[in-house]
């Protein structure tokens, strides 16, 4: 089988590959790695033409540029892997400082030893060692929303590496003659086949990858506040939907706490809004601390805040909501020394509710805290005889039989 035939087919599909990631890079804005696939792409489609130049290169072109560029190659495919997941690609100055290594031999074995074998055995094995370390990027990363397509990838890299190992030891075993650049021996024919096949399906792999990441981060985008990173209120709803259906078939019990920020609007006038999108954040970032990583936590809109806590009584939610309390009128750090405090409305659900009334029951709970002189947890539940309404700004909790009373 020629060499010029495969490399002429390898030149044709980098060039629509190429081509491909121009559209998408045009139609698809922030597409993660595009860049470094794109030089990818690009270094290997001139790495092909040198090789199928060789009777016209000059040697050190054809040989020592284009091994040198087809590490190149798959050392972008890493770096693009990693702008993808957005992780630091740890094994990539090793894997530089392998390619670098091969340049001394590449140099020897064509203007000293003038041997093919160990140029072969340097080039796969640094192949072999850059798609591992690749292989192992993958591995690691844990993404729930991308997982299949992250393990495809990597047991691609896994046959791309465990390949080159493998040609590596049937050179070494048997040594192609010096003229198989023109005439290829069936195990260099086949080795060189499968690595065309697998290079393409890595780079467009990469490419399925860099569009299913980015569909990622719009879903995430729509389901995010933008000002603290939590759940937006659709986000929450569509959570609390499928709790309250799973309340209704196991009887399970769920606590929710609404949360607004006392006066805020005087925040605002007094120090600006900036000061106010600050107050925001801290207090986001508080609860965020406070909660378990079982509980649905959310900007709810403006100044209010919800959480959802899955299977706990009244009292673990009232607990919790005056820690949160707590600790928010302790927060340090903000713009003119202000104290902020907020008022909390909590709940528990009951196996006749729907999402609208154990919603509305905890909004309840949250107006009688405001009615009642803020900074306060109010509980919307049945009362004991003795429960009874604190005086206002009493920073402490309280049971409430009848919220909508008040509101007349």
């Amino acid at each position: 089988m020629s060499m010029r035939f495969l490399m002429a087919g390898y030149a044709v599909s980098l060039v629509l590959l190429l081509l491909g990631c121009r559209v998408i890079s045009r139609s698809v804005q922030g597409l993660r790695g595009i860049r470094s696939l794109t030089g990818a792409a690009l270094a290997g489609l001139i790495c092909v033409i040198l090789i199928a130049c060789r009777p016209f290169a000059p040697t050190f072109l054809f040989v020592i540029v284009a091994n040198l560029g087809i590490l190149a190659s798959f050392l972008l495919m890493y770096r693009a892997t990693a702008e993808i997941l957005c992780v630091r690609p740890a094994l990539l100055t090793f894997s530089i400082c392998v390619c670098v290594a091969t340049l001394p031999g590449f140099l020897y074995y064509t203007y000293v030893g003038h041997q093919i074998v160990p140029r072969v055995l340097l080039s796969s094995g640094a192949i072999a060692i850059i798609a591992a370390c690749n292989a192992v990027l993958l591995f690691r990363h844990r993404d729930p929303l991308l997982r299949y397509q992250i393990l495809a990838q990597a047991w691609l890299l896994t046959v791309l590496s465990s390949m080159h190992a493998v040609r590596c030891v049937l050179t070494w075993l048997y040594p192609p003659q010096d003229d198989f650049f023109l005439q290829l021996d069936l195990i260099q024919a086949t080795f060189i086949y499968l690595n065309y096949i697998l290079a393409m399906a890595n780079l467009c792999g990469l490419l399925w990858l860099s569009l299913c990441a980015h569909r990622k981060d719009l879903h995430t985008m729509a389901r995010t506040d933008g000002l603290t990173g939590l759940l937006n209120r659709r986000a929450f709803e569509e959570s609390l939907q499928r709790d309250m259906l799973r309340v209704s078939r196991t009887g399970l019990t769920l606590g929710m706490l609404l949360i607004d920020i006392d006066h805020f609007k005087s925040v605002n006038d007094l120090h600006g809004h900036l000061a106010g999108d600050e107050v925001i954040r801290k207090v986001g970032s508080t609860l965020q601390q406070g909660v378990r990583p079982a509980d649905v936590l959310a900007r709810f809109g403006g100044e209010e805040f919800v959480i959802l806590m899955r299977d706990v009584g009244l009292r673990e939610v009232e607990a919790t909501a005056e820690r949160l309390r707590l600790g928010i009128a302790s927060l340090p750090g903000l713009a003119g020394a202000m104290a902020v405090t907020v008022s909390i409305g909590v709940t528990v659900s009951q196996l006749e509710d729907t999402a609208d009334s154990f919603l509305s029951r905890c909004d309840d709970a949250l107006y009688l805290a405001k009615r009642s002189g803020r900074n306060i947890v109010v509980s919307h539940h049945k009362p004991p005889l003795n429960g009874h309404l604190p005086s206002p700004g009493s920073p402490s909790s309280f049971i409430a039989e009848d919220a909508p009373s008040l509101r007349s």
